[in-house]
């Protein structure tokens, strides 16, 4: 004869499947998930390991892009990326780069190639006028280091005597909003060098807009020969670029203050220097392909 189970039976039934059945399958999706956050977090952190190694070297400048631009991209994908069989290689990038980066700073790799970016011709006894290439500016419209290196070098050519005007290029950003260009704080440091004859060209964006602005002002005023002053590892390529539309130039590079590039003496330099070297190669290349050189 059949009877229903006591309610005491049903009860130490369910006690029993829930002390070892569903115990140990939830202690093991804890650990697969666990593990899988774990994959996910190192990937996202050789992600951003990468990109910061990256902008150490300069690449990202290559691009236009940022600094901050890259970080939370290269986060993502390498926490997806860790959640995949890629994971294994997730450590190759950041190696590889790291590894270049040694060899960078602390061997002389770096120095003969940085060099060849220079171009130093002879200072004419007298020329038309002083050109001063810009070189960025920040929020609050002042020029950077290199910028600056420019204005002092075209200041001492000028009370050398070379020649009585000086031609700025006016750079323009907008900062939340705000429109700055290059041109006040120019004025600003050309005055203090006692510079009076200045002139300046229309808003422009890069060395062959320079040069295209400069031919004109140039062909307008009848000047035969104008002396360039950019930095020294820019100072090959936009020499280069004046060229090609047809003026006639005296190359002389400004001091660098930022980077010894003279004696290259410290890992810091050798970086930086490396910088300069991936952006101007491949801004050469670029200007060669559109036939801008």
């Amino acid at each position: 004869m059949e009877t229903s189970p006591l309610v005491s039976d049903r009860v130490s039934a369910t006690s029993r499947a829930s002390i070892y059945e569903p115990r140990g399958a939830v202690a093991t999706e804890r650990v697969e998930r666990r593990s899988k956050a774990l994959d996910a977090g190192f990937g996202a952190i050789l992600g951003i390991a990468t990109w910061l190694l990256l902008i150490t070297m300069g690449l990202p400048y290559v691009f236009r892009i940022s600094e901050h631009d890259g970080l939370v991209p290269l986060a993502i994908i390498g926490a997806l990326a860790g959640l995949t069989r890629i994971r294994k290689v997730l450590w190759i990038p950041p190696t590889l780069l790291t590894l270049v980066l040694m060899v960078v700073a602390y061997t002389a790799f770096i120095e003969a190639p940085v060099r060849s970016l220079v171009r130093r011709d002879a200072v004419p006894q007298r020329a038309d006028a002083i050109v001063v290439l810009s070189a960025g500016i920040n929020p609050d419209g002042l020029l950077g280091w290199q910028a600056t290196d420019r204005i002092i070098k075209g200041i001492e050519l000028v009370q050398a005597g070379i020649a009585p005007t000086i031609v700025t290029t006016r750079e323009l950003n907008v900062f939340r909003g705000k429109v700055i260009t290059s041109e006040q704080d120019q004025k600003r440091l050309l005055a203090l060098g006692g510079v009076t004859d200045a002139l300046v060209t229309p808003v422009i964006n890069n060395t062959r807009e320079e040069a295209v602005a400069v031919e004109r002002i140039a062909r307008s005023r009848g000047w035969d020969e104008v002396v360039l002053v950019t930095s020294p590892a820019h100072s090959r390529r936009a020499c280069a670029t004046f060229e090609k539309v047809g003026l006639r130039i005296s190359c002389v590079p400004s001091d660098s203050r930022d980077v010894a590039l003279i004696v290259l003496g410290n890992g810091e330099d050798r970086i930086a220097a490396f910088r300069l070297l991936v952006y101007e190669k491949a801004g050469t290349a670029f200007y060669r392909w559109k036939g801008w050189l």
